[in-house]
């Protein structure tokens, strides 16, 4: 399968990162903090290719913040932390507790709640991060904190502190040399040092699960390590998405189903295994919540949302996304103005920001948007009121695919590319023009054929009721989890 152009945009611009952190000044830099830090060089280069992947932004064809014009607060950010680690006035407990998996990263209620299906066949587990509420579970223990983690005492010495805000001086000459950001490199990597040092000072756990992939780090797997730690996991929470998916760090990278996660290593990501298990969302959203749809009314066609405007700068990579986009939201109003008695939903996720283009094209439509959803099943339970669903690169094509709905994603002229490679099981379930559109929508409404017979269902996404149990099977089983 040939690869596209908005994978060969995404390997230029990781030769690119590549480039710029072999400059003299740069290995210098990455040099003098790994004999500081005593952290391999390897893996602060490649922490810091994960830094610069997530700063890059494809319609700038640049950095956002690795630019020299941002590097006064940056230098001041680094003061501050400086001052914090040279000043720790808190000690630390002496001790650790001891878990069987930390799920770690977690940022909202929702997130927690994902988790707590695993947390069942687990003997003592701990829940990681900001922002949401313990639940009523007394195998479930937490480690909550904010900044004020940077206000206890850590393992370095007052030598190596001093060590740490002399490299900050010279990290300031490299910058002004060289005409980049440096500190947006030191201030990551001494943040997540202080950070993961803190978590894993608390926390002694034989494995570590997150739940976003485009947030994984090498600094933090090897410092997990370090404190004992066996193995380190991720699921697949989307499809892997071009512009977020370079430069993976994980140890098991658990997918939605075969062969939906090939293209990490073209993006110069790094993994020990992929291992097919579903959909945890699913699990958590669907299948494991009671059931409310009554609540929702019976739709024709649904299309499911993506949150554009707020992942732009990720998403449009070779400059066609737009139009693309904008091309399909086109297709659906002239859809239901063409036959007005067929009911055609919007329906956006919760995290949805307004698009005005949108809304001035779906204006004079038939078609009815929704945000906020009324069953406690989310977008799923809208899926499963609908006879037929589309979407322009919702993940959740990819599982109910699965599970043989009739789903299809919208593509015109094939131009999403950041979607699709290495997913040629895909190709079969893009529709390029309107016609192809109108015909499938209205063959599938007029004959009610609302489910597909798909022979290979696992290549697109594993039947997800039991996705907590499969994850922690191949922890008992294949890692002598006992």
């Amino acid at each position: 399968m040939q690869s596209s152009s908005a994978l060969s945009v995404v390997t230029k611009r990781n030769q690119y990162i590549n480039k710029i952190l072999h400059l003299p000044n740069c290995k210098n830099f990455e040099k003098k903090i790994s004999a500081i830090l005593n952290i391999p060089r390897k893996t602060l280069f490649f922490e810091n290719c994960q830094i610069l992947s997530k700063d890059w932004n494809f319609i700038k064809k640049d950095f956002n913040n690795f630019l020299l014009k941002n590097f006064f607060k940056y230098f001041i950010y680094n003061i501050l932390l400086n001052i914090l680690n040279l000043f720790g006035i808190f000690k630390k407990k002496s001790k650790p507790y001891n878990y069987d998996i930390l799920v770690e990263g977690i940022s909202s209620d929702a997130e927690a709640n994902r988790w707590l299906e695993l947390s069942k066949y687990v003997k003592k587990t701990c829940f990681s991060g900001n922002n949401f509420k313990r639940s009523e579970s007394k195998k479930i223990h937490y480690l909550f904190f904010k900044k004020y983690f940077l206000l206890f005492n850590n393992n370095l010495s007052f030598l190596t502190k001093l060590k740490i805000l002399w490299l900050s001086i010279e990290v300031l000459i490299y910058s002004i040399i060289d005409e980049k950001n440096y500190f947006l490199l030191f201030n990551n990597i001494l943040y997540k040092y202080l950070k993961y040092n803190f978590i894993f000072s608390n926390v002694n756990s034989k494995f570590m699960i997150e739940e976003k992939f485009y947030a994984t780090s090498e600094l933090k797997n090897f410092l997990f390590k370090k404190s004992g730690g066996k193995k380190s996991a991720c699921i697949q929470k989307n499809i892997l998405q071009l512009g977020i998916s370079s430069f993976i760090s994980t140890d098991i990278f658990f997918s939605l189903g075969k062969n939906t996660a090939k293209i990490i290593k073209k993006l110069g990501g790094k993994f020990e295994e992929i291992y097919p298990v579903g959909s945890l969302f699913m699990e958590e959203t669907w299948f494991k919540k009671k059931k409310d749809i009554e609540k929702i009314k019976n739709i024709d066609l649904l299309i499911i949302g993506i949150n554009v405007k707020s992942f732009i700068h990720k998403l449009d990579i070779t400059g066609n996304f737009e139009k693309g986009y904008y091309e399909h939201i086109n297709w659906v109003a002239k859809f239901s103005n063409a036959y007005p008695k067929i009911k055609v939903v919007l329906k956006h996720h919760a995290n949805h920001n307004i698009d005005l283009k949108e809304k001035e094209i779906l204006k004079n439509s038939k078609v009815e948007t929704i945000i906020k959803s009324k069953s406690h099943n989310k977008t799923y339970g809208y899926v499963f009121k609908s006879k037929a669903v589309c979407s322009f690169g919702s993940t959740m094509i990819m599982e109910f695919l699965g599970h043989g709905k009739s789903c299809f994603f919208l593509d015109p002229s094939l131009k999403a590319q950041q979607f699709y490679d290495c997913l040629p099981q895909i190709d079969k379930k893009r529709i390029s023009t309107y016609s192809e559109f109108e015909k499938k929508i209205l063959y599938i409404i007029k004959n009610k054929k609302f489910s597909q017979k798909i022979l290979k269902k696992n290549v697109f996404c594993f039947e997800s009721s039991s996705v907590s149990k499969r994850i922690f099977d191949y922890f008992d089983k294949k890692i002598s989890y006992k």
